[in-house]
């Protein structure tokens, strides 16, 4: 498999901006009324960040997935379910099993702050990663509220099998309107989503809880980013078309979403307004390695940060949560809370280090290594063949 750093750079600023919405627009960190209206700016950045993930998820794994062509049936799916639970599943479980002591421990609210009590059926949905599928903040924040995305992402990897053969039917001529299908696919989730009203306002954001539920948090709702993903793989492969450039990708991206933020309803916002660029920017930054053109992506120190995206993801928001609760749980002058960011930010980074070290990589080299020849579970799996250098999400970001 061909090496594609960019996008593994690419993998760590998503997971920074959902970081950033999680330490300024959850934690609720700045006392200043201003600042607190300005770092609103930074969830539609989460939401773009997430929506990333699930295009490149599908993207990458459809690339991998190309070295083990011949896999067909139950044995190649099998090993790939395999793969991908030894990928999700323990970075999540020690994760969740360290928060709920926290929790039960401190009496802390799962979002932070104290009081509120301890939701059991939301923390064994988390737990199960089930959560994703059922409507409310008690089930979407479950315990980790971050993990609403890996429901997500288990949910296409479940799919992604049955789905590999029949998007490997389209005809290279026909790949580009394919995409053209699934953007609208993305579009057609908003718009129904746009038309339910009613029930809870979600707080802050004071839109109904089903137009926030339907195009955000509703495992159906993202398959299509992810199909998506994989018709840009094929795309890719085939070398059809002329794939735009970074810088351009990016602009394209920050105007669309400033104008999606002042003319489109809110169902809009995290995904359908912003998937063209987003996957323009994949496209761009696969094309720049593939090619060997010059990517600023690709820094070493931003690729390493990268390779360990996944976990710093997944522990980010406890990290926050429980480092918030230790310094009093208050908010603060913006010179303070934008230090106690950057040591939300030191100490998400070192347990993240050390849940990709001790935790993640252990558990790939014991489960997600394709089995020798000649065993009964020989055949080539539907993922990679080795461990690529762009790490795949459970996903990543809420």
């Amino acid at each position: 498999m061909e090496r594609y750093p960019s996008l593994t750079g690419l993998r760590f600023l998503c997971a920074l901006g959902v970081f950033l919405t999680h330490a300024w627009y959850v934690a609720k960190v700045f006392r200043d009324d201003r600042a607190e209206q300005a770092v609103k700016a930074v969830l539609p950045l989460g939401m773009v960040g997430v929506s990333v993930f699930f295009v490149l998820s599908g993207f990458v794994l459809t690339w991998s997935a190309h070295d083990g062509e011949g896999a067909r049936g139950g044995e190649g799916a099998r090993s790939f379910w395999r793969r991908r639970a030894a990928k999700v599943y323990p970075n999540h479980l020690v994760v969740w099993a360290l928060l709920l002591v926290f929790v039960l421990a401190t009496g802390s609210a799962v979002t932070g702050g104290a009081g509120g009590g301890f939701p059991w059926p939301p923390a064994l949905a988390n737990l199960l990663l089930l959560h994703a599928w059922l409507p409310g903040p008690g089930f979407t924040a479950g315990l980790n509220i971050v993990t609403w995305s890996l429901a997500v992402e288990v949910f296409c990897y479940a799919l992604f099998p049955f789905l590999l053969p029949r998007l490997r039917r389209i005809r290279p001529e026909r790949l580009w309107a394919a995409a053209g299908c699934a953007v609208l696919a993305v579009w057609l989730v908003a718009g129904i989503a746009s038309q339910f009203h009613g029930g809870r306002t979600v707080p802050d954001v004071e839109v109904s809880q089903w137009q926030f539920w339907i195009p955000y948090f509703f495992p159906l709702g993202r398959l299509p980013e992810f199909v998506l993903g994989m018709l840009l793989a094929r795309i890719v492969r085939a070398g059809r078309g002329v794939v735009p450039g970074m810088a351009l990708s990016g602009l394209v991206l920050v105007l669309a979403l400033g104008t999606a933020l002042a003319t489109l309803p809110f169902a809009f916002l995290p995904a359908a307004a912003t998937i063209v660029p987003v996957c323009g920017l994949i496209l761009s930054a696969a094309a720049a390695d593939r090619d060997g053109r010059r990517s600023w992506l690709r820094r070493p120190a931003l690729v390493r940060l990268g390779e360990a995206s996944f976990a710093f993801y997944v522990v980010h928001w406890p990290v926050v949560m429980v480092a918030h609760w230790a310094l009093g749980g208050g908010r603060w002058s913006t010179p303070v809370a934008m230090a106690a960011t950057a040591l939300f930010l030191a100490l998400s980074l070192l347990a993240a280090r050390l849940l990709h070290r001790y935790v993640e990589l252990p558990a790939m080299r014991r489960f997600a290594r394709p089995r020798r020849a000649g065993t009964p579970s020989s055949r080539p799996p539907l993922d990679e063949a080795r461990r690529p250098a762009v790490p795949v999400p459970g996903s990543t970001g809420s």
